[in-house]
């Protein structure tokens, strides 16, 4: 009961849906510290309070204590497996998995919630994603291309085979007009108004060797003021290469 005694002696909440609100007032305003300290409250109050872990995981993860996030997902999965909160905590322990670069136990809780919902695109293409990560491009194009037919107007899975057929070291696994097919889609089903497409449109027009345009659409990208300060070196990079006639082959 320590941290119980003490919350309770500063006269803090009594019961454990008390801390689960307050500590979700805490999530929302950052702080992070107080969040843990009131969701580690409920939960000594009640060990089986599902939305205590899930929260508590968030403010985990959000202060880098990755291994202390996928504890807590796993308790959830542990106490009701089959809870509507389950499928999304095995969702964010993938995740989590996947930030540690610990891909395989990423692939194997990808590969559970594609078992529980094979209709969903971006299922494959967080598992595709994470067999490029482990650099077997073969499993990969197989998710992204299934991906790609379980839901035809999802944008992120035509983007997502469209970058890995462009930008694959692999010269086996490069096939540049059907990377620009797919970019081009991604970019007409969101009508050309987001620019995180335009980077895997353009590396597919330089893989086939249309330097001019991909210069274009890579500037288009470098345009945007919602590209990441920690994607901005890279997008520079590309340019470059598009501008000496190189296309990209991605590490």
């Amino acid at each position: 009961m320590g941290v119980l005694k003490k919350l309770f002696g500063r006269g803090e909440p009594e019961t454990a849906g008390e801390f689960v609100h307050r500590g979700t007032r805490y999530l929302e305003k950052g702080a992070q510290e107080k969040a843990v300290a009131d969701f580690s409250a409920a939960i000594e109050l009640d060990p089986r309070l599902l939305p205590a872990y899930m929260n508590r995981a968030g403010a985990h993860a959000a202060l880098g204590r990755l291994d202390l996030a996928v504890a807590d997902y796993s308790s959830v999965l542990q106490i009701a497996p089959h809870d509507d909160l389950a499928r999304w905590a095995l969702y964010m322990r993938a995740q989590m998995y996947d930030l540690q670069e610990d891909h395989d136990r990423a692939i194997a809780d990808y590969t559970e919630i594609i078992r529980l919902d094979p209709q969903d695109p971006v299922n494959f293409c967080n598992r595709g994603n994470a067999y490029v990560a482990k650099r077997d491009f073969e499993r990969a194009i197989a998710d992204l291309t299934e991906a790609v037919r379980v839901g035809p107007d999802e944008p992120t899975a035509h983007h997502s085979l469209a970058w890995l057929l462009a930008t694959c070291r692999e010269a086996r696994f490069r096939d540049g007009q059907k990377a620009m097919e797919h970019a081009r889609k991604a970019c007409e089903l969101t009508e050309w108004s987001d620019a995180s497409y335009f980077h895997s449109f353009a590396a597919a027009l330089a893989d086939v060797g249309q330097f001019g345009e991909a210069v274009k659409w890579q500037k288009k990208a470098l345009e945007s003021p919602d590209l990441p300060d920690d994607e901005l070196a890279d997008a520079r990079l590309r340019l470059q290469l598009y501008e000496e006639g190189k296309p990209f082959l991605n590490e």
